[in-house]
């Protein structure tokens, strides 16, 4: 067995700044080492910095969990990837491979299953990566790395639910348009769904609609609200406050439809059992996306030419931009996702 060594930016401890890291990871036989060109900041990545999330944090913490890279080697049982070829990391670490959620194409509910960047696991916020070889993905050409990084974590959470829970000729809502939510509207315009964008005020009303939304809907505007009753198929819910009226939002759901929660948060959703009964509504939720789901999303993204709205933050020259772009995703000022990169 070889080693790999690496230089990351780890957070020392529970809301310690991100800082330089070296240490050595042993690679397996099933493992794949990749050179890191970029990689996303998503809203778990500072969870995990910060200590929000209690034992997930092992320190130091290395986040990281939207992974672009090109192979460098492999171990010796690995033969569906090659050096030099492009490749992404997702939230999902390691799955068992032969229970029925894995041979099924649905890893990301696999009971053996580890994540990228939590839990011990060491992400992508470095200059190599070490991954197992069911963690890995091609990534198509023509997809440009920067704004491809962050549908490894975030568009797999919403596209999974959006091919899962309606079809194209859905009404489908998205609640939030910000780091999950501008990527929800991008993709179900581009299948083809009417996109109806819903947030808190009409601050975002012309943001929304230059993505790709048809409507919008401000919570605050009582008759816009009235007259949307019951008329969205599937619900994306992509905030996750602690203290919404969720009664509200889900008024908003049509008869028979799905309302999918994919904020991560460990807030309680509350909500009758007289509204479920008497609508016949689903709730429901995603952990990222499987195997299966995630290489069907990047070659959707392939096909459409689509990618997130991002900022970036050049770590090779300046370290100190990741505490930056961790900064600007706390203070909600980031457009609309973050991507460092390393190269």
């Amino acid at each position: 067995m070889s080693s790999q060594h690496i230089v990351a930016l780890a957070a020392s401890s529970a809301g310690a700044p991100l800082a330089q890291h070296e240490f050595d990871v042993d690679v397996g036989a099933d493992d794949v080492v990749i050179e890191v060109e970029c990689c996303g900041v998503c809203a778990s990545d500072l969870h995990l910095c910060r200590g929000h999330w209690g034992p997930m944090s092992v320190f130091p913490q290395v986040s990281g969990h939207e992974v672009i890279g090109h192979v460098v080697r492999t171990g010796a049982n690995v033969n569906e990837f090659q050096p030099g070829q492009r490749v992404g990391v997702g939230w999902h670490a390691q799955s068992c491979g032969h229970c029925n959620d894995c041979e099924n194409g649905l890893s990301n509910y696999c009971d053996e299953g580890g994540q990228t960047c939590a839990g011990g696991g060491k992400g992508g916020f470095a200059n190599f990566h070490i991954a197992h070889r069911r963690a890995v993905f091609h990534i198509p050409e023509g997809l440009d790395s920067t704004t491809t990084a962050p549908l490894l974590c975030g568009g797999a959470t919403v596209f999974d639910p959006l091919m899962n829970h309606s079809t194209s000729d859905s009404t489908v809502g998205v609640v939030g348009v910000g780091g999950l939510g501008h990527i929800a509207i991008k993709f179900a315009h581009a299948r083809g769904n009417k996109v109806v964008a819903i947030s808190r005020n009409a601050s975002k009303r012309e943001l929304a609609l230059s993505m790709g939304a048809h409507e919008y809907i401000a919570m605050d505007d009582a008759d816009a609200c009235a007259k949307a009753r019951r008329s969205i198929d599937l619900l994306l819910v992509t905030i996750s406050p602690s203290e919404v009226d969720w009664m509200s939002y889900l008024s908003l759901v049509a008869k028979r439809g799905t309302a999918a929660f994919l904020g991560a948060s460990p807030a309680p959703i509350s909500v009758s059992a007289m509204t479920l009964m008497g609508t016949g509504m689903r709730i429901t939720s995603n952990p990222s996306a499987g195997r299966s789901s995630m290489i069907k999303m990047l070659e959707f993204a392939a096909r459409h030419n689509l990618g997130a709205t991002v900022e970036t933050f050049d770590v090779k020259s300046n370290p100190d931009s990741a505490n930056e772009a961790l900064a600007k995703l706390e203070d909600g000022s980031i457009r609309f996702r973050g991507v460092l990169r390393f190269k």
